[in-house]
C-alpha cells in the first residue's frame, strides 16, 4: 500500500510542476480565448438550439456545464458525436445570427482502380468529399454550394467536419 500511495504522491507532485510550468493555477480558466469573430465560438444559451428530435441538447448541455467546457457551437457539436457513434450528423442552430451549422462524419469508402493500389475516399451525408485532399486544407471551402467547411477535426479515431449549411 505503502508503494501506491508514494507513486500516487509522485504523480501529484509530477501534476503541480507541470501546471505551475506552464502556468495554470488551480480553478484558473486555461481554455483558450474565445473570438468573436469565428461563429463557432458562439455561447449557446437553449438547448432547443439543437436540432433533433429528442432532447438531447438539455443531456449535452448539462454534460459540458459538468466538465467545466464552455457551450460553444463547437463543443455542442462535438458532444453531439461523442455520445452517438451510430450519427452520421447533428446539427445546431446559431441563436444570434439563426445559421445552421452541423458537424459530420466523413464515412470512408474504398475504390479499386485496375492495375493500382487502393484507394480511400471519404464522404459525408451529404455531399462526397475531393480525394488527395488533407481533411484540414478544406477549412474555408464551399462543398456543392451546400455547406460551407468551418473546422476539421479527428475524434475517436473519426475524421469530422464542421460546416456552415448555405
Amino acid at each position: 500500500m505503502t508503494t501506491n500511495k508514494q507513486t500516487l504522491e509522485s504523480i501529484e507532485g509530477l501534476l503541480r510542476a507541470i501546471t505551475a510550468h506552464l502556468g495554470i493555477t488551480p480553478g484558473d480558466a486555461s481554455a483558450p480565448a474565445l473570438d468573436p469573430n469565428d461563429p463557432l465560438d458562439e455561447v449557446l444559451e437553449e438547448p432547443s438550439s439543437v436540432q433533433c428530435i429528442t432532447n438531447l441538447g438539455a443531456d449535452v448541455f448539462n454534460r459540458l456545464d459538468r466538465v467545466g467546457r464552455t457551450r460553444t457551437i463547437r463543443n455542442v457539436l462535438k458532444e453531439l458525436m461523442r455520445r452517438e457513434t451510430s450519427v452520421t450528423n447533428r446539427t445546431v442552430l446559431s441563436e444570434k445570427t439563426g445559421k445552421c451549422y452541423r458537424i459530420y462524419l466523413a464515412r470512408p469508402y474504398r475504390i479499386d482502380i485496375p492495375g493500382s493500389l487502393p484507394h480511400t475516399m471519404f464522404s459525408t451525408a451529404d455531399f462526397p468529399l475531393p480525394g488527395l485532399v488533407k481533411p484540414e486544407a478544406m477549412k474555408g471551402w464551399t462543398v456543392e454550394g451546400k455547406a460551407k467547411v468551418l473546422d476539421a477535426l479527428e475524434m475517436n479515431d473519426e475524421q469530422y467536419f464542421i460546416c456552415e449549411l448555405l
